[in-house]
C-alpha cells in the first residue's frame, strides 16, 4: 500500500502542478476523473523517474521519515502539554494555597472577633450582674428603711391611741366615780333621784 502526501500550495499557480503525490493517485486509480482527463497526455511531459517497486521503497522510507517527524512533532507537543499541565498544576496549588492561607487569616480574624464579642459579652453580663446586686441590695435597704419606719410609725400610733385610750379611761373612770357618788348620796338621802 502505498502513501500519498498532499502539500497546500501558498501560490495559486502552483496548486494546479502535477505532483508526483497527485500522478501516483492518478495512476493507482484514486482520482479517476483526473486519470480520464489528463490519460497518456500527463505521461509525455513528465515520467517518474522511479520505478513502481523503487516508489513503493521511495514511498515506504519517505513515510517512515514523515512519520518519524510526526512522531517527534508529537513528543514536542506532548512535552508542551505536560509542561502546560505542569504550570497549571502549579498555578491550581499557588491557589489553592493562597485560597488556604485567606480562609485561615479569615478564620483567625473571625476567631479574634468571636473572642472579643465574647469577652465584651462577658463584661457586660458581668457589670448586668453587679448591677442587678446593687439594684436588689438597695432595694432590700430601702425596703427594710420603709419596714423599719412603717413599724415606727405604727409603734408611734400605738402609743397615742394608747394614751388616748388611757386618758379617755381614766376621764371615763372618774366619771363613773362622780357618778357613783352622786348616785350613793340620793340612795342615802331620800330615796328617789330627782331629776337634774
Amino acid at each position: 500500500q502505498s502513501v500519498a502526501w498532499e502539500i497546500a500550495f501558498k501560490k495559486s499557480q502552483a496548486a494546479g502542478a502535477v505532483t508526483p503525490e497527485r500522478f501516483q493517485r492518478s495512476a493507482s486509480g484514486e482520482t479517476g476523473l483526473l486519470r480520464a482527463i489528463l490519460g497518456g497526455f500527463v505521461g509525455l511531459f513528465w515520467r517518474p523517474v522511479i520505478t513502481a517497486p523503487e516508489t513503493n521503497l521511495a514511498t515506504e522510507s519517505r513515510a517512515t521519515g514523515i512519520a518519524e517527524r510526526a512522531r517527534v512533532q508529537n513528543e514536542k507537543k506532548e512535552v508542551v502539554a505536560m509542561r502546560h499541565k505542569q504550570e497549571q498544576d502549579k498555578l491550581i496549588a499557588s491557589k489553592r494555597s493562597t485560597l488556604e492561607q485567606v480562609l485561615k487569616r479569615v478564620g483567625d480574624k473571625k476567631s479574634a472577633t468571636l473572642a472579643d464579642r465574647s469577652s465584651k459579652a462577658h463584661m457586660h453580663f458581668e457589670a448586668v450582674l453587679s448591677k442587678v446586686d446593687a439594684c436588689l441590695s438597695q432595694k432590700a435597704d430601702s425596703t427594710a428603711e420603709q419596714q423599719r419606719r412603717v413599724e415606727e410609725d405604727l409603734a408611734q400610733k400605738r402609743t397615742c391611741l394608747e394614751a388616748s385610750v388611757s386618758g379617755r379611761k381614766s376621764r371615763a373612770c372618774q366619771h363613773n366615780k362622780i357618778v357613783a357618788q352622786k348616785v350613793q348620796k340620793r340612795k342615802s338621802a331620800g330615796g328617789q333621784p330627782s331629776k337634774e
